[in-house]
């Protein structure tokens, strides 16, 4: 609920995240709603992230509720 509340802040951040990184990056909330995010994860701003790669991912990592993940080049970013 906090990530949605400063949604227009992360929105900037992640836009430098994947400037620097050059990667597709997104941020989703720990219902895995995502927050922001850049080229393919920005048309899909506020509704649930799908697929099991998401549970894969965060369990493998041991995080009980995620924060972020990136895409297109393998890129994980947790805060």
């Amino acid at each position: 609920m906090l990530l949605k509340k400063i949604q227009n802040y992360i929105k900037q951040y992640v836009e430098v995240i994947a400037n620097v990184l050059q990667c597709e990056v997104e941020i989703v909330d720990e219902n895995l709603i995502r927050i922001a995010g850049t080229g393919y994860f920005e048309k899909n701003i506020e509704k649930k992230c799908e697929g099991l790669v998401y549970s894969f991912i965060f369990n493998l990592m041991g995080k009980k509720s995620p924060t972020s993940i990136g895409g297109a080049m393998n890129c994980l970013i947790f805060f």
